[in-house]
């Protein structure tokens, strides 16, 4: 149970942190009071989204999963994958977005072999 419901927080987690980097570009399309509200709900994603994160590692290291690459390695697929389905354009990535992409997750996967190992 306690697994189930760390995944569903990191979902939530994700979702979160996705909304935000959404609306990070917004920023430099807006100006004055336009711009701070913008900045003001970006930073109430990311901070609903860290609350979110402390709970799920918790629930995680509940489940004697106690490596940070591991948990870290959770949030940033969830993260990544919430962002690209939230987005909705995912398919229509250019080639060069597609690439940094796949070297993102090939990055993190490589720092999580050589964490673990």
């Amino acid at each position: 149970m306690n697994t189930l419901f760390a995944i569903i927080l990191m979902v939530f987690t994700g979702i979160l942190d996705a909304q935000a980097f959404d609306r990070i570009p917004l920023i430099w399309q807006k100006h004055g009071l336009e711009r701070l509200g913008i900045i003001l709900t970006i930073l109430a994603y990311i901070n609903s989204g860290m609350l979110t994160y402390f709970a799920s590692a918790y629930f995680i290291n509940k489940q004697d999963i106690h490596n940070s690459f591991i948990i870290t390695l959770i949030y940033f697929i969830t993260t990544m994958v919430t962002l690209a389905l939230i987005s909705g354009n995912f398919v229509s990535f250019s080639l060069m977005d597609k690439v940094l992409s796949g070297i993102a997750i090939l990055c993190i996967s490589l720092l999580y072999l050589h964490g673990v190992s």
